[in-house]
């Protein structure tokens, strides 16, 4: 129950956050940032539009048609309640994981890299001690009953 209220919250904070122009959360536009489109409740904010141009190469014409098929399609799904599949939750978990191992790993490589200059060698050879050192000092347990249960195809 726990997990699942965690879940929750990421969802809800990547709807609020990374995908901002995506799950239709309608928000109030500020300053000059204006309002290019409003697909339901949802209102497409200029800021919205130019972080989309940035991924998405092609005319204006053809980053607001891309946009707004994205959002009407979002607002389909959760309609339909996919946002609250256990799957789905188990999807978001995965991506919030990879981009906190990409962020951390990001910042330690930096970090290592600067204080070997560089030394492409060096910097991976710190960084695997780091993460064996974080090993090391962690509790691990493993269940071996449980691991021998689990059937790979």
């Amino acid at each position: 129950m726990k997990r699942m209220k965690i879940l929750m919250a990421l969802v809800v904070i990547i709807c609020l956050g990374v995908f901002t122009y995506g799950c239709g959360a309608p928000r109030e536009p500020s300053g000059d940032n204006k309002v290019v489109a409003k697909i339901n409740n949802y209102s497409m904010t200029t800021e919205d539009f130019r972080d989309a141009a940035r991924a998405v190469r092609g005319t204006k014409a053809q980053v607001l048609d891309e946009l707004i098929t994205k959002n009407v399609l979002v607002q389909e799904a959760q309609k339909e309640n996919f946002d609250k599949d256990e799957a789905f939750m188990k999807e978001i978990q995965g991506y919030w994981e990879q981009a906190l191992l990409k962020l951390l790993i990001k910042k330690k490589t930096a970090e290592f890299s600067a204080a070997f200059k560089a030394d492409k060698e060096k910097t991976e050879e710190a960084l695997k001690r780091w993460v064996n050192d974080l090993r090391s000092r962690a509790k691990i347990k493993i269940y071996d009953k449980n691991l021998e249960e689990i059937k790979i195809p």
